[in-house]
């Protein structure tokens, strides 16, 4: 399902995810009925931002039950280790205003 950024106040998002990418971009996502969602600009172009600040700014105006930074590290397969079988995914909570 594409969630345009426009039509998110008409659906009961659980989790606002700003997934940290490499080369310092933040793509948006949320949480609808336990599934994750992609946040689309407008149909053909998914929201991200090279600032995290930015990206927070977005979505001030807009009450979400939860607000997380998440970042996924591919440290291990850079330096030649073998891919983990668990994830190394880290969640961190962000307060409600876009600077704190």
């Amino acid at each position: 399902m594409k969630i345009l950024f426009d039509d998110i106040s008409s659906y009961q998002v659980e989790k606002l995810v700003i997934n940290s990418l490499q080369n310092a971009l933040y793509q948006a996502m949320v949480v609808i009925d336990q599934e994750e969602h992609v946040v689309w600009e407008d149909k053909n172009n998914a929201l991200v931002t090279r600032n995290l600040v930015k990206m927070r700014e977005r979505f001030q105006n807009m009450v979400f039950p939860e607000i997380v930074l998440r970042q996924e590290s591919a440290y291990d397969e850079m330096v030649g280790l073998d891919t983990r079988s668990a994830s190394n995914r880290m969640e961190i909570p962000l307060g409600k205003t876009p600077l704190f």
